[in-house]
């Protein structure tokens, strides 16, 4: 789905914006082993991940959901 597309790379740019998973761990209280299963497909980011990382990075609502293209 288009959407889980969207979430995983908004992920990915914010893990390499971070520095890495360490950082984006540290910054997010979101474990490393998580982000792994999110990233190797295991698991989806859901809105509930969406709200946290958008929380802890301070980014607006819906950020996960629209491509940040850079």
């Amino acid at each position: 789905e288009e959407i889980k597309k969207i979430r995983k790379d908004n992920l990915v740019y914010l893990i390499n914006k971070q520095g890495g998973r360490t950082s984006f761990s540290d910054s997010t209280g979101i474990s490393k082993s998580y982000i792994s299963h999110v990233l190797n497909g295991r698991r989806n980011i859901g809105n509930k991940l969406c709200k946290k990382i958008e929380g802890n990075l301070s980014l607006e609502n819906d950020w996960m959901e629209h491509r940040h293209d850079n």
